[in-house]
């Protein structure tokens, strides 16, 4: 299944990738990368919100990969949110 997320989202079919995200999440909830890749599929769809609940949670379940997210280019649209900020602040603390 993550194979299958990750084949819809380089092919540009977000909201395929999403569904199949949102399985994972289902199957794998302590898997801190499954929620990271949620908090992606969610802020190229430009869903601000879902993007950065399913960050946070990735962030609280062990993700720690804090240059890669803010270089993600899948991130862009949530780059400039205060809370995202906050997450990265995280990774000074």
């Amino acid at each position: 299944m993550k194979a299958l997320a990750e084949l819809y989202t380089q092919a540009g079919q977000y909201a395929k990738g999403l569904l199949a995200d949102l399985e994972l999440t289902r199957a794998c909830p302590a898997d801190p990368m499954v929620w990271y890749n949620l908090a992606c599929s969610h802020a190229v769809l430009k869903h601000k919100d879902e993007a950065i609940s399913a960050l946070t949670l990735a962030v609280d379940l062990g993700y720690r990969d804090f240059p890669w997210m803010r270089q993600d280019k899948d991130l862009e649209s949530i780059r400039d949110d205060r809370r995202f900020r906050d997450l990265l602040a995280k990774s000074r603390a």
